[in-house]
């Protein structure tokens, strides 16, 4: 059985000093403005890049099988994948907030949680999510981070 590690690169692909290193050393490098997802089939030996489709950071990511997976982001971004993360395709969330963590259940049902305690929920695998209020002010104040 394959162990499937899903990773989000959040940072740049490479800073602007190793650039201008390997330029000096007569290496060609292709920088991308938009987050990568890495992928490792096994186990973490090999790293395949993913294009996410999105220029927004990332944040957090969630699969409930080797096939179906969201991740959220800067700027109230949602991507969802159906083919272990080969194609992405956005969401709507409906919010310009910053969406920190991303947790499902299966397939269908899933949470966001994000800056200034933006909570949204979807029972449709993300064709929809709505926001909802926690019932606790601290709730509310914890979701962001």
């Amino acid at each position: 059985m394959t162990t499937f590690f899903r990773y989000i690169h959040i940072t740049k692909i490479i800073t602007l000093k190793i650039i201008v290193l390997l330029f000096f050393l007569g290496i060609q490098v292709q920088v991308s403005a938009q987050p990568v997802i890495v992928v490792s089939p096994n186990g973490g030996e090999n790293w395949e890049a993913q294009e996410s489709g999105t220029e927004q950071d990332l944040k957090s990511i969630t699969f409930v099988n080797d096939k179906v997976g969201w991740a959220v982001g800067n700027s109230g971004v949602i991507i969802h994948t159906e083919d272990g993360g080969s194609t992405w395709s956005a969401q709507r969330s409906n919010t310009n907030r910053s969406l920190n963590k991303i947790f499902s259940l299966n397939d269908k049902e899933g949470w966001i949680t994000g800056d200034e305690g933006i909570v949204l929920y979807t029972i449709d695998g993300g064709r929809k999510w709505e926001e909802v209020t926690p019932n606790c002010p601290a709730c509310r104040r914890s979701a962001g981070g």
